[in-house]
C-alpha cells in the first residue's frame, strides 16, 4: 500500500465544518453583544439615580439653611432635654488617652468607660425629607438625604 493510499484512507471528510463554525461564532457573538447590552443598561441606569439622587441632595440642602425651613419639604425634629430625660442629651466623648491630670479645669465630666463631657446646654433638629418627599426617594430607590442642626440652648 502506498503512502497516497493510506492518506486518502485516513482522510476525514470535512464537509459541513465551515457552516458548523459559523453558527458557533454567531451564538458566541451573540451572547457577547448581550452582555454589553446588559453593562451599558446598568451603567446607563446608575447614570440617572445618580443625577436623581444630585437634585434632591441639592434641592435638600438649599432647604435646610433657610431662616424659616418649609414644613412641606423638609420633617424636623427638635431633640433636647424636655422629654424627661433628667441630666443633657449629648455628651462629647473624649480620648480614652486623656488623662485626668488634663481635665483639671473642666468641672463637668464623667469616669467611666471614657471621659464624658456633659453639654447640658446643646440642643439638635434632625432634618429629613417630608413624608411625601420620602415615598417618592423609596419608590425610586435612591439616597435618603438627612442631616442634624445643633444649638446651643440656654435655660
Amino acid at each position: 500500500m502506498s503512502l497516497f493510499n493510506l492518506k486518502k484512507k485516513l482522510h476525514i471528510d470535512n464537509r459541513g465544518n465551515t457552516m458548523f463554525e459559523t453558527l458557533v461564532a454567531f451564538v458566541v457573538l451573540a451572547i457577547i453583544l448581550a452582555i454589553v447590552y446588559q453593562m451599558i443598561a446598568f451603567c446607563g441606569e446608575m447614570r440617572m439615580k445618580a443625577a436623581d439622587t444630585d437634585v434632591v441632595i441639592n434641592e435638600f440642602n438649599q432647604n435646610i439653611y433657610k431662616k424659616n425651613i418649609p414644613a412641606d419639604k423638609i420633617e424636623v425634629k427638635d431633640r433636647h432635654n424636655e422629654d424627661g430625660i433628667s441630666g443633657p442629651q449629648f455628651y462629647l466623648r473624649v480620648s480614652d488617652k486623656t488623662s485626668t491630670a488634663n481635665m483639671k479645669n473642666v468641672n463637668d465630666y464623667v469616669v467611666g468607660d471614657a471621659y464624658r463631657l456633659r453639654m447640658d446646654y446643646l440642643g439638635a433638629k434632625s432634618l429629613m425629607p417630608s413624608e411625601q418627599i420620602r415615598n417618592k426617594i423609596e419608590e425610586e430607590k435612591i439616597v435618603t438625604p438627612k442631616a442634624v442642626q445643633f444649638y446651643y440652648r440656654a435655660y
